[in-house]
């Protein structure tokens, strides 16, 4: 579910989803929306 919603809001990107953890994940977003972006603006992009 997470990498479908994910897929959806980066459409032009590239997206992992790994589970690490039962209640963790690792997330892998390539898109040209992350470009010039702070840590935390990209953070908030994926989280949002």
């Amino acid at each position: 579910m997470a990498q479908r919603l994910l897929k959806e809001a980066f459409p032009d990107g590239e997206v992992e989803v790994q589970e690490w953890k039962p209640s963790h994940w690792v997330v892998r977003v390539v898109s040209e929306r992350m470009r010039g972006r702070s840590r935390l603006e990209r953070h908030r992009l994926v989280h949002a």
